[in-house]
């Protein structure tokens, strides 16, 4: 069983033996079946996650709990490990320019260093700046959050999906991380910025658009990312119960691709 956590596909996911092939959207599906992967081989059931996404949330709790101004528009910022931010803490100071104040929450990840350096630089910034390292109460913080900046990654982005978090996408990889991006945009629930100026003008239309923020928030209804766990474990069940005759169940190969 191969789930593909992405909107895209790779022919590095290809693998001879899969019996079945997990996607997130119909694209994904016709895609892979350009590649050759039979139609009967694949199900569109969407990106699973955890199920902490899916719950309700007090935002007036949540921000009591992590010492949060529950009544200031909020940005989260995920992917600063290296990837986002590592080479770019320039783009903070950036945001001085944003004419309203906002409560930043930066998550850097296992960076230690960034973590350190971030806090130092914007100890006198005028928004109110929360920087930490890895959590693991991201969906609390996403549920308190008006719009969050991360990189295009399949399963962080069906997260704030499922919380109908709007998304500000920034330094997409080329290949599987720009083909997420364009899906997303498409899709109407993100907005890719291309540079730092770039990023602090949306982040800036955005957080002063109330109606921008309720159409995307709006446009993640049409995804059912609470149903995608449940389906693909309806599938393997299924599959195990027509083959087990053939494979015992500790034979089969399950991979997760990033």
């Amino acid at each position: 069983m191969t789930t593909i956590t992405d909107h895209t596909d790779h022919s590095s996911w290809i693998y001879p033996n899969t019996d079945q092939y997990f996607v997130g959207s119909k694209a994904v599906s016709e895609a892979l079946i350009k590649l050759g992967v039979e139609d009967d081989q694949i199900t569109v059931t969407g990106i699973p996650i955890r199920q902490q996404f899916f719950q309700t949330f007090n935002r007036e709790k949540i921000c009591e709990k992590y010492g949060l101004d529950c009544h200031m528009p909020t940005v989260l910022v995920m992917g600063g490990g290296y990837g986002l931010i590592g080479e770019g803490v320039s783009t903070f100071q950036q945001f001085e320019e944003i004419p309203k104040q906002v409560q930043l929450f930066i998550v850097c990840g296992y960076n230690e260093k960034l973590q350190i350096q971030l806090k130092e630089m914007l100890k006198d910034s005028k928004h109110l700046v929360h920087v930490t390292g890895y959590i693991h109460y991201v969906h609390e913080i996403m549920a308190i959050s008006d719009v969050m900046i991360t990189k295009p990654g399949g399963v962080t982005t069906f997260e704030a999906i499922a919380m109908k978090l709007p998304m500000l996408l920034y330094k997409p990889i080329p290949g599987q991380e720009q083909d997420n991006a364009n899906f997303l945009v498409r899709s109407g629930v993100a907005i890719e910025a291309k540079n730092e100026h770039e990023l602090t003008d949306l982040l800036t239309k955005i957080l002063c658009n109330a109606k921008l923020l309720q159409e995307m928030r709006g446009n993640s209804k049409r995804f059912h990312p609470k149903e995608a766990a449940f389906a693909l474990v309806e599938v393997i069940e299924a599959i195990n119960r027509t083959k087990e005759n053939q494979y015992p169940i500790k034979d089969f190969m399950y991979s997760l691709s990033y």
